[in-house]
């Protein structure tokens, strides 16, 4: 995970993905991966499959208030 933050903060996405992705593997719980891997979706234009990962996420760790924080954004930059 921690990997994942620094390539995120030097903006190397794709590793930064990658890092995230294998975080949420090892421990799904971990909502902190869920909301980088959707903010990464969101920075892309990709509201769909960022709201997808949050939602996945809030499944995981349904007390993490970032990720439902993160969540209504993205909607209500939908629309929603």
């Amino acid at each position: 995970f921690n990997l994942g933050v620094a390539h995120f903060r030097t903006g190397d996405m794709s590793s930064a993905q990658r890092h995230f992705e294998k975080a949420m593997q090892l421990k799904p719980e971990l909502g902190e991966a869920w909301l980088y891997l959707g903010v990464i979706e969101e920075r892309a234009g990709r509201l769909d499959n960022a709201i997808a990962r949050y939602r996945g996420g809030i499944e995981k760790d349904r007390e993490n208030l970032e990720l439902w924080g993160a969540l209504v954004g993205a909607l209500r930059k939908k629309g929603q």
